[in-house]
């Protein structure tokens, strides 16, 4: 028996349609040691366009982070470091104003998402390490217009940890 393909239609995903139009963009802020007890404050400055999160994830190897997100951040320009913006597709000519910043100086913190902050527990993996690899925030989370959002990011462990802090947005 033959099937009929004549009328069938390829159905693109968003996250599909997305990429190919090349609308979505990683920062990566990586290797990072934070000392015991102290505490990164990471900005979202999102431009004249609201954008989507499609991952925003954390991995360390500390055995506690704790971790706790604000909206209407407030932080004077030209403080802290600009992480580098890339492409998820190269290939298109396209670009995002949002800009993520790392411990620039904060004059309002903002509202917060929840309170108290989130501890994340690590897990123990070979040779009794600690390992955490945690999805903060999920995809399809909007973030509006020319807003700032904090995310602040401390290690309750004895010593110096290292982390990594990836964010995809799409526009």
């Amino acid at each position: 028996m033959k099937r009929k393909t004549e009328n069938m239609q390829v159905v693109e995903t968003l996250a599909q349609k997305n990429f190919r139009y090349g609308k979505c963009f990683l920062w990566i802020y990586s290797e990072v040691a934070l000392a015991s007890l102290a505490t990164d404050n990471i900005i979202i400055n999102v431009g004249n366009i609201p954008v989507v999160t499609d991952l925003i994830e954390l991995k360390s190897n500390g055995e506690v982070i704790s971790w706790q997100p604000f909206v209407g951040s407030v932080f004077e320009g030209g403080t802290g470091t600009i992480v580098q913006k890339l492409k998820r597709n190269p290939d298109v000519d396209s670009d995002i104003d949002t800009e993520v910043i790392v411990n620039p100086t904060i004059t309002d913190e903002g509202t917060p998402f929840f309170s108290p902050e989130i501890e994340l527990i690590a897990q123990s993996a070979a040779g009794n390490r600690a390992f955490l690899d945690t999805k903060l925030i999920s995809s399809q989370f909007a973030l509006a217009a020319n807003t700032a959002y904090l995310i602040k990011i401390t290690n309750k462990d004895v010593t110096s940890k290292k982390y990594d802090l990836e964010i995809n947005i799409c526009k």
